[in-house]
């Protein structure tokens, strides 16, 4: 056997091996993200040869980006090479939205990352890839261009939880000429993906233009970064285990964020805290500008609406807390006619709920005067909702029914509050 072939069989195994709390206890399916590329390709061989893995429970993950014209080949060459090595094969395809400030790669990447998780979902398996340590260099000075802390130096740990998936990296410790020479050695094929060679994207540029130099005078660098990484890891480990114990008072059920509380701390604690927290939330890390525009929120006068936007979500102030809101579209101008016991389900608002009667479902806060069936006092449905404590940014999104152009009743926090002209046999009911 190749000696390299067995390093990654030995890593292989004793990750598998590790125990629940530091990895899997190897139950469940094994899924390689393959790409067909020589690294990954040296993986799914060196996995389905290990003598206790059932080949027939590996599966092989092609994801078709659709970038490239050979893309459809490679995913055909992918299909016969887990042919010959006897393990399941599927290929998922995936549309890459180039979204603002963000460069086609990383949407790819992301892309990539979220199928292959939702895959491994669905098998209930662990996910191995082929990453080793010149991708961890390039990571690493990826990183350190953008300005990154000690979470972001960390780079690629050897295994991570994401979403309910492990992730596996058992390659860590092999450069890509290692892997080069073992899979020639062993005759196995392999793509060459073109776009490797572009330079125009950033981590082409390093792998292309900037890392053979730099090996070149120093040999062992890859090396030594990984060692800077571990050690990042190691700090930024105990710095999430302080901050979680701090931050377990400060978030409430809904996920916000207590404003008293935070402004007990010293201001490098607030930053280090609202970032845990996005994190917590899966939510992207705000820049240095945009962090202080969070920090600033908590002095914020009470009748303030301070919205910092985060991604596609915004960050927002109310009642002494910060919350995450998503962004929502508008409703629709003029409502919307409703059959009766259609179910509406609409992204403009939070429930689902159909009436037993033909109805117009009306958003955008109308100006109009109500009064709760039962009698009491008429306000305006601004003055209501105020009453309710719904959130500023929420309100538009507050469906109103009418029934007869009269308005009938209103949905608040998935509560359904009717009004003075609905008549005693109407009724709404919500779905979730």
């Amino acid at each position: 056997m190749h000696p390299i072939v067995k390093q990654i069989q030995t890593s292989l195994t004793a990750l598998l091996q590790a125990g629940p709390d530091n990895g899997p206890a190897c139950s469940g399916s094994l899924v390689v993200a393959f790409s067909g590329g020589v690294d990954s390709t040296l993986l799914l061989y060196a996995l389905c040869t290990i003598p206790q893995v059932d080949p027939a429970k590996v599966h092989g993950v092609y994801v078709h980006h659709g970038l490239s014209v050979n893309a459809d080949n490679w995913q055909d060459h992918c299909a016969r090479v887990c042919e010959a090595l006897k393990c399941q094969f599927s290929a998922q395809s995936i549309n890459v939205a180039h979204a603002s400030r963000t460069s086609i790669e990383a949407s790819a990447r992301e892309g990539r990352y979220a199928a292959l998780l939702r895959y491994c979902q669905q098998v209930k398996g662990h996910l191995l890839v082929g990453q080793h340590s010149d991708d961890q260099l390039e990571t690493f000075l990826l990183q350190a261009k953008r300005g990154a802390g000690p979470k972001g130096l960390a780079a690629m740990p050897v295994r991570v939880k994401r979403d309910g998936v492990w992730i596996i990296r058992p390659m860590l410790g092999l450069t890509r000429s290692d892997i080069v020479r073992a899979a020639g050695t062993l005759g196995l094929d392999w793509i060459e993906d073109e776009s490797n060679t572009d330079s125009r994207f950033d981590r082409n540029f390093l792998r292309n233009d900037i890392i053979p130099a730099l090996t070149q005078r120093w040999p062992s660098l890859a090396t030594t970064v990984a060692r800077s990484a571990q050690l990042c890891a190691q700090h930024s480990a105990l710095l999430d285990e302080v901050t979680d114990e701090r931050l377990s008072s400060l978030i409430s059920k809904q996920g916000t964020l207590c404003l008293h509380g935070l402004a007990g701390y010293s201001l490098k604690w607030q930053a280090q805290l609202v970032r845990r927290w996005l994190e917590t939330y899966r939510q992207p890390m705000p820049g240095q500008a945009q962090l202080a525009q969070i920090l600033q929120s908590i002095d914020a006068a009470e009748d303030s609406q301070p919205c910092i936007s985060l991604g596609n979500v915004d960050i927002r102030r109310y009642q002494h807390a910060l919350h995450i809101v998503p962004r929502l579209p508008a409703p629709p101008p003029g409502g919307i006619t409703l059959a009766c016991k259609q179910e509406y389900a609409a992204s403009w608002c939070e429930p689902v709920f159909y009436c037993n009667a033909e109805v117009t479902i009306v958003g955008g806060m109308p100006k109009v005067r109500i009064r709760l069936a039962g009698g009491g006092v008429s306000k305006m449905l601004k003055d209501w909702l105020k009453q309710w404590r719904v959130p500023a940014w929420r309100r538009q999104h507050i469906p109103l029914v009418y029934l007869n152009q009269q308005p009938v009743a209103v949905i608040v926090n998935h509560k359904v509050h009717y009004l003075e002209h609905c008549p005693p046999d109407f009724s709404v009911t919500l779905v979730n």
